[in-house]
């Protein structure tokens, strides 16, 4: 067995040192991960329960941080992954591990949650194209509605809001595929200058929009008619995609990129990490409750990342029943289909916190179930399928 590095008297322990100390293995991550995942399902049940235009009161930044983290979480560990395989080797291993889950989710929430709850009949329902449709978020190109599923709901006809995530997934992915083919991921200044330039490009463009002719149109509803010929065409499209609300955790991974690539220099200190989490209170208390701008986007940034990451290499308890497996990505893919579906049968409408706690038991339920039946055996085998499909397969 590898033993701990042993630190030097003296010197500041740094993120690497950490790993270091944990073989390689940031400790608490999984319990994060589940944290995240129950965080936002809790958060969810507050939507499903009251409505889209339901206040978050004082914890309004706390709610909007937990998607941020969880991509920040997900840019040091893929990095880190990034370096150490090729890039066949990468896209396989991320594959395996996102779609079969997927694949599963969203046939069961088409062809047998819709069809139980849906007020059409059987056969309209199953002829319906928007069906068949829904079908699609296997490959990434989401889909909101089943035909006659969950209408009438606050959020009308919205059969799963949290896959809207998955294309700034696979987009970030593709990001780190760009930099192991073009050897980018091992030459740490490189891969640096390149993340932070992703981190920054949104405040620029933000920052630049108003000296910019016709600028405002292109932020605003109805820029893309503004914008005159195929290159205004494609400079507005690209500045709505990088100032829109859903653009802003690929910054979150590209610091945790950052992040990974520094380790060296980062200190691991507590110290630090609850000064932040005070500001982050604070912040909360203080500022209008709202996070709209790439301003407060890149001013948050370094602070979230660092507590992510400083959480994910502590040492944390270990959770009862989720020890046995990673249940987090089942609890992100069930949680809000489960949660539309308790609104549907009437349980709990006005009492948001009930419903969240239902919710949970039943979302850990098939978490568990997507885990030892469909994501555990899949990864357990992902060595002998790369073997049969890559020539220059590496673990």
């Amino acid at each position: 067995m590898t033993r701990p590095a042993r630190r030097v008297p003296g010197t500041p322990r740094t993120f690497a040192g950490q790993l270091a100390r944990h073989q390689g293995v940031g400790p608490g991550f999984d319990a994060l991960r589940v944290a995240l995942a129950l965080s936002i399902l809790t958060y969810h049940s507050f939507d499903v329960v009251r409505g889209p235009e339901a206040a978050t009161g004082a914890a309004w930044l706390l709610i909007e941080s937990l998607l941020p983290m969880f991509f920040a979480l997900s840019g040091f560990l893929i990095t880190g992954s990034g370096q150490r395989l090729s890039l066949g080797s990468f896209l396989l291993h991320r594959g395996l591990r996102i779609f079969p889950a997927l694949f599963v989710e969203v046939l069961f929430s088409a062809l047998i949650l819709g069809a139980l709850v849906t007020s059409l009949t059987p056969s309209q329902y199953l002829a319906s194209p928007g069906t068949w449709r829904y079908l699609l978020n296997i490959t990434g190109n989401i889909q909101y509605v089943l035909p006659g599923v969950f209408v009438g709901h606050p959020h009308s006809g919205m059969v799963n809001a949290s896959l809207w995530t998955i294309p700034w997934e696979l987009a970030c992915y593709a990001f780190i595929s760009v930099a192991i083919v073009t050897a980018v991921i091992r030459r740490p200044a490189a891969m640096v200058i390149v993340s932070l330039g992703a981190v920054l490009l949104p405040l620029i463009v933000y920052l630049a929009l108003p000296y910019i002719p016709g600028g405002s149109a292109m932020a605003g509803s109805g820029g893309y008619g503004r914008a005159s010929g195929l290159v205004g065409g494609v400079v507005a499209r690209m500045t709505r995609v990088l100032l829109s609300w859903e653009f802003r955790v690929v910054p979150f991974f590209m610091a945790g990129c950052v992040c990974y690539i520094l380790r060296e220099a980062i200190p691991y200190s507590a110290r630090l990490a609850a000064l932040i989490a005070i500001a982050l209170v604070a912040a909360c208390l203080f500022l209008p409750a709202r996070w709209d701008t790439p301003i407060l986007n890149a001013v948050l940034c370094p602070a979230l990342v660092y507590l992510t990451v400083f959480i994910g290499l502590t040492p944390l308890p270990r959770l009862p029943v989720f020890d046995r497996g990673d249940y987090s990505y089942g609890i992100y893919l069930y949680g809000y289909p489960i949660q539309q579906t308790l609104y549907a049968v009437g349980i709990a409408r006005e009492g948001w916190l009930w419903h969240a706690m239902v919710g949970a038991v039943l979302a850990c339920a098939f978490a568990a179930f997507s885990w030892h039946v469909i994501e555990r055996p899949i990864l357990s085998r992902r060595k002998s399928i790369a073997r049969l499909i890559l020539s220059d397969w590496r673990d």
